[in-house]
């Protein structure tokens, strides 16, 4: 199924485990069979652009307060994609510094 600018799909990132869940259309975004769990670190990493993977873990990983943070991100295959995450922090973290989960949303922006 060919996807075009505008399609989304939504994931929920596991910070410990390292898996996402996510619908169809994330999946197919990311460039991986359909499947509803996806495994960061073989599955999407290996799928970005060198020159964007520095980007993304960065803000992927970041330790800033932000709760609502999102950017830019090229694909190998050329699509360039649009991530927004909402960031959740274990109850307990009144300075934000441990994510536990990240929420987010997936979108193709354009085609390099």
């Amino acid at each position: 199924m060919p996807l075009g600018v505008n399609s989304f799909g939504t994931f929920s990132f596991d910070v410990e485990t390292g898996l996402c869940t996510c619908c169809k259309t994330t999946g197919l975004i990311y460039e991986i069979d359909e499947t509803n769990i996806i495994d960061f670190s073989s599955d999407v990493l290996s799928k970005i652009d060198n020159k964007s993977k520095d980007q993304f873990l960065s803000t992927l990983y970041s330790t800033t307060d932000q709760a609502n943070i999102s950017s830019n991100i090229v694909m190998n295959s050329g699509t360039i994609i649009k991530e927004v995450y909402r960031k959740t922090y274990h109850m307990e973290d009144y300075e934000r510094r441990s994510v536990v989960s990240l929420d987010g949303q997936v979108q193709v922006v354009g085609f390099c």
